[in-house]
């Protein structure tokens, strides 16, 4: 029995002496820093001005990403446009692009600056706490479930969430997406060493470099696409330059385009089922397998634009210019032509179940289906050419076309 009481005893001297050890180490640290030649009132009373700065820096941090993401919520068009202004607290009105570009930097700095101040109460706290002074009673963050979860959402996920959605809102453009990428591969690399307190700050900057680097290679490298379509859904678009924009693959469902140029724009499978294209400029667009349902193409300049396997079924085609326009495998069943241009256009495998009655169709209509057309003429067949696929209602024919 007495046995035992030496051994416990022993153990408390240990213990003792092991903490001894420990705060004539780290009060040696803080020597070095100054902070143990402050009286300790002076360090009581910095610990708590700095936990008082670290709150409001937190909530500073989480309003501007709060803002930056509900600004976010802009529609596409003002990326397209590039006109749209945003009301900036302390900086007035900002042009869309340049919100963009610079909010995700006010955002990391702020973060930086903020862990700062967190490492510098760390410290402050460590020497207190060997302080015999006296202290207020304080509501501790690390005690409080809410407060807890609070800090922890905006020490390690606020920034990485943020960025991720400024990369999801500038990915329209391939390379801002692979700009973005590495950004946010950096941010999270950052914010993955910040439990590991051992590491010194020169190692975690070589940490996230490496980490930006490999982000680097694996978008250029290997070619890897940071890109997603427009979402224009009923955007207005009237009279806008868009020439030789990239809209692939874009949600224009609905939008008004009338009169906008989209000469040599890129349109392909772009989904324009309902939208306005009333006297547009689209000379030269891929709009290959696109939805044109029951889009108004009234009087557009549709000129060697490439409709193949487009979808025009019921679009309202009055008046366009359809000069060299392909349309090869294009559905135009109950579309509106009425006075619509076809001359040279190329029609191979394209399915007219329209009225094609005064049509000036001087066109290739190869492997063309006009089995269900209205109105059409030997007259206006005199003036195409076809080949032994094509598909005529009885009593009609056509040329073949010159294979050379």
């Amino acid at each position: 029995m007495a046995n035992d009481d030496h051994i416990a005893h022993l153990k408390k001297r240990v213990t003792a002496w092991q903490a001894w050890r420990w705060k004539n180490s780290l009060l040696k640290q803080h020597k070095r820093q100054g902070l143990c030649k402050l009286p300790p009132d002076a360090i009581v009373k910095a610990r708590d001005d700095t936990a008082a700065q670290v709150n409001r820096i937190i909530l500073t941090f989480v309003g501007a990403v709060i803002f930056c993401v509900l600004s976010l919520l802009t529609p596409d068009s003002a990326l397209l446009v590039g006109g749209e202004k945003l009301s900036v607290p302390l900086a007035g009105p900002v042009s869309f692009f340049g919100f963009i570009l610079l909010a995700p930097a006010v955002l990391i700095i702020l973060r930086i600056y903020l862990q700062i101040y967190v490492e510098h109460q760390r410290r402050l706290d460590r020497v207190a706490q060997w302080i015999p002074a006296a202290r207020a009673p304080m509501l501790t963050p690390d005690k409080n479930p809410l407060l807890r979860g609070f800090r922890g959402l905006a020490f390690y996920l606020l920034l990485p969430l943020a960025i991720f959605a400024f990369w999801w809102k500038a990915a329209v453009f391939p390379e801002w997406g692979q700009a973005f990428a590495i950004v946010a591969a950096a941010v999270i690399a950052m914010h993955l060493t910040l439990p590991f307190r051992t590491l010194s700050w020169g190692l975690r900057t070589i940490i996230i470099l490496g980490v930006a680097i490999l982000a680097l290679a694996a978008t250029v490298g290997f070619n890897v696409s940071m890109r997603r379509p427009f979402n224009l859904f009923r955007a207005n678009l009237s009279d806008q330059w868009l020439v030789s924009a990239d809209l692939k693959g874009g949600v224009l469902r609905f939008a008004n385009l009338a009169h906008a140029s989209l000469a040599r724009a890129d349109l392909t499978a772009a989904n324009l089922t309902g939208a306005n294209l009333t006297g547009a400029d689209l000379n030269g667009t891929n709009l290959t397998s696109a939805e044109l349902f029951f889009a108004n193409l009234t009087g557009a300049e549709l000129g060697r634009a490439n409709f193949s396997g487009a979808n025009l079924n019921g679009a309202n085609l009055t008046g366009a210019h359809l000069e060299f326009a392909k349309l090869a495998g294009a559905k135009i069943g109950g579309a509106n032509l009425t006075g619509a241009n076809f001359s040279g256009a190329n029609l191979t495998g394209a399915n007219l179940g329209v009225n094609l009655a005064g049509i000036n169709l001087q066109s290739n209509l190869n492997a063309a289906d006009l089995t269900g057309a209205l109105g059409l003429s030997q007259q206006q067949l005199d003036r195409a050419c076809g080949d032994a696929k094509t598909r005529l209602p009885p009593g009609l024919s056509v040329k073949l076309c010159d294979q050379h």
